[in-house]
């Protein structure tokens, strides 16, 4: 043993090795019950999931200090040789540089399009709080649900309610507040608009937002019908929100589609090594590794054109016809729904909008132009459907200011001041809203 040199006992030693394996250990446990359903299928609440998150972060930090004593004292309280030091050195230097980039990710939270990310999943948790479920049974006789963001108000017969159906753009998705989409801003806009003539609060306005993330145009009209049925009164109005990514789905409908996923050869791999490890590699798995947002921004437009510019729809090979032996397009027969749900309410003296959202990302309020807003605009028209298409509305906006981020291509609050601007400006001038 060197002059000078003072070693630890076995038992110090043992400690110094097994705290920081330990301390690290329980992190990952922890962080997976963050992010995993237990085993009643239930992802933690908000409260619980924040709790997690500082415990987690106590763990981390631990283990940052664990692995810094034991090199420090492998450095300088044992007979190690100065080369020796010199790699024990470099080792807890990156070791501090990867656990404080863990803790860093640990409270990295920003929404995604996709919304796989870990870094969504502690954003949505903080600002989706007020998410609730909405039950009913389909047109299939199957159980099903709608994931809207507030809980439902409690509508008066002489209020004047307008329900908003769509999907994520409806529901908000990539906002931090409900207050922030377009059908509370349409609210906020009609109530101002009545100050000076309203007499009666029952008649005040009040914006249902039936917006569920994901929702196609068949499921849209059965939540409609189901809340319909739920709600036992008539609305002022309806406003159906359309978006192109309706047309995977509807064209083909509910009991015949079967979208068939992309085999990534990095999915299987990147869940085993990146996803299900920390939200350090998990993050660098979604930004250097798997999700290549250009990539699939063209490869979906060019599966969408597909489908909308085809004049049969093709299931197994075979050119589907109606009853009447004429051969089915894609593109109106997918409108059916929309076009029933309109005639429906129309008939009840329901006022019924449509307003058609067109892609927010790269060069999507083009695309959507060429694809479908134009047409849509025009098929509706025909069914004497009103319908607003927001793509003059936003195309010379720069992509930017168009879109949450730069990986969530949902509206920004902007836009969403925009929609609602333009939506209430249609009801004052065509429905009477004064």
């Amino acid at each position: 043993m060197r002059p000078g040199t003072i070693r630890y006992s076995s038992l110090t030693w043992w400690v110094l090795v097994t705290l920081p394996i330990l301390s690290l250990a329980a992190y990952f446990y922890i962080t997976r019950l963050m992010m995993f359903p237990d085993a009643m299928g239930q992802s933690p609440k908000p409260a619980r999931m924040m709790m997690l998150q500082s415990v987690a972060t106590v763990f981390i930090v631990l283990s940052i200090l664990a692995t810094g004593a034991l090199c420090i004292a492998s450095m300088i309280r044992s007979g190690l040789s100065d080369r020796a030091k010199n790699v024990v050195l470099v080792v807890l230097i990156l070791v501090i540089l990867l656990f404080s980039a863990e803790a860093f990710f640990l409270h990295y939270e920003r929404t995604n399009g996709i919304g796989m990310r870990w870094s969504y999943r502690l954003w949505s948790k903080r600002h989706f709080t007020h998410r609730s479920s909405f039950y009913f049974i389909n047109s299939r006789g199957e159980e099903d649900r709608a994931d809207i963001r507030e809980p439902i108000p409690d509508l008066k017969r002489k209020k004047k309610a307008i329900w908003f159906i769509g999907d994520s753009f409806t529901f908000g998705f990539g906002l931090e507040k409900t207050e922030q989409s377009f059908p509370a801003k349409v609210e906020r806009l009609l109530r101002l608009s009545q100050q000076n003539t309203l007499k009666d609060s029952d008649d005040q306005v009040i914006c249902v937002n039936l917006g569920d993330g994901g929702a196609d145009i068949y499921h849209e009209k059965e939540t409609l019908y189901a809340f319909d049925t739920a709600a036992k009164s008539q609305p002022y109005a309806v406003v159906w929100q359309y978006f192109g990514d309706d047309m995977d789905t509807s064209a083909l409908g509910p009991d015949i589609y079967e979208h068939e996923i992309s085999k990534d050869p990095t999915e299987h791999i990147g869940r085993a090594l990146f996803r299900e490890k920390s939200f350090l590699l998990d993050y660098i798995y979604w930004e250097y590794f798997r999700h290549n947002e250009v990539a699939s921004y063209h490869t979906y437009m060019d599966f969408l054109s597909q489908l909308y510019l085809a004049d049969s729809l093709v299931v197994n090979g075979q050119a589907l016809k109606d009853s009447s032996g004429a051969y089915i397009n894609p593109f109106l027969s997918h409108l059916n729904p929309l076009v029933e749900a309109a005639t429906y309410y129309k008939g009840k003296g329901t006022r019924f909008l449509v307003i058609i959202f067109p892609y927010l990302w790269q060069n999507g309020p083009r695309d959507a132009e060429r694809l479908y807003t134009r047409r849509m605009t025009d098929a509706l028209a025909k069914q004497k459907i009103d319908v607003i298409d927001l793509t003059p509305l936003v195309k010379d906006i720069s992509l930017e200011k168009r879109v949450v981020n730069d990986h969530d291509p949902h509206p920004s609050v902007m836009v969403d001041e925009m929609v609602a601007d333009t939506i209430a400006k249609y009801f004052i001038r065509n429905y009477g809203m004064k």
